[in-house]
């Protein structure tokens, strides 16, 4: 990556997280290995007194083998620093997903200025009114549930970094579309973990109960029933699909409404939010959980690859 889209900044470090220059060098290696790379959107870092110092590049990485893909996201939220750390530290992965010729498409860093700031929001550190804007909300493509023709949100993207993601992810639909999507995240508010499961294999996914198993055997609490804080129903420690804007909703819709048309959505089997506690949980405990995710990624390929498989052989 360009030197002079690498401010020499000093990230966060309260919680030990891993500076964003060494997130950049380690996703590096992917690009080394023949992954190719787009600048999806580059945000601007200031500094009172200085105004802008640098740009911090939103990054995606795609093997040259496309079709059916695996999708892997982390973080959205700027105070969640345990999935992009966690891919990082998983490369090694990666690449032996891009050596199979699967078809890989990955966001590593959807928030850079966040991470380095622990800013949950590009224009704000946490939540105020309605004034955050998420790097991942769709919900200007995503169809009104009222008016299937009109999307979610009239007037456009919440912010330029959710416009840039969005108009990237659909650019890359036709070569890569997904079938499995990770999206890894953290929650300051949370005692327990949980996976949401948003595919079309719903609550009944078999990866996110795999993926609830590895969480349980990290040593978190995964509550059996329940509720998320948001109100949605926890069964055995996965959320069923929900309406809640994102980009994972995105990913798993099977219309979706752009240019004013409304249009094939990617309609994903398996699309997994993995959400881990913050409060009271070491930093080196959630990436470790992460990264376990992550290397299991091969594993889930073949168990979906199987699942979809059988499933057409019955129908």
């Amino acid at each position: 990556m360009s030197e002079t889209l690498l401010p020499r900044i000093a990230t966060y470090s309260a919680d030990q997280r891993a500076p964003i220059e060494a997130l950049y060098q380690s996703y590096a290696r992917l690009t080394a290995a023949g992954m190719q790379q787009s600048v999806v959107y580059s945000q601007e870092i200031k500094q009172v007194g200085r105004g802008t110092i640098g740009l911090l590049p939103i990054v995606s990485l795609r093997t040259t083998a496309m079709g059916p893909a695996l999708w892997a996201l982390s973080g959205i939220h700027g105070e969640e620093p345990a999935g992009p750390m966690a891919i990082a530290r998983s490369v090694e992965a990666f690449l032996g997903l891009h050596e199979q010729g699967i078809p890989l498409v990955l966001f590593p860093l959807c928030n850079p200025k966040g991470y380095a700031l622990d800013w949950r929001y590009p224009n704000l550190r946490r939540q105020r009114a309605n004034q955050g804007h998420s790097v991942g909300d769709s919900e200007h493509l995503l169809p009104d549930p009222h008016d299937p023709a009109r999307p979610r949100r009239m007037g456009g993207p919440a912010c330029p970094e959710a416009g840039a993601i969005t108009k990237h992810l659909l650019a890359l639909l036709d070569d890569y579309p997904p079938a499995l999507s990770l999206d890894l995240h953290e929650d300051e508010w949370e005692s327990s973990a949980y996976v949401y499961a948003q595919g079309g294999l719903g609550a009944s996914d078999p990866l996110a109960r795999e993926v609830v198993g590895i969480l349980r055997e990290c040593g978190f609490l995964v509550p059996r029933e329940g509720k998320t804080r948001f109100g949605e129903p926890i069964m055995e420690g996965i959320v069923p699909p929900t309406q809640d804007g994102s980009i994972d909703e995105l990913l798993s819709c099977s219309k979706l409404v752009a240019d004013g048309q409304v249009r094939k959505g990617p309609k994903a089997e398996s699309v997994l939010v993995v959400e881990t506690p913050i409060a009271h949980v070491s930093l080196e405990k959630r990436v470790a959980a992460h990264a376990t995710i992550l290397c299991s990624l091969p594993r889930f390929w073949s168990m979906l690859v199987s699942h979809v498989a059988s499933s057409r052989l019955i129908l």
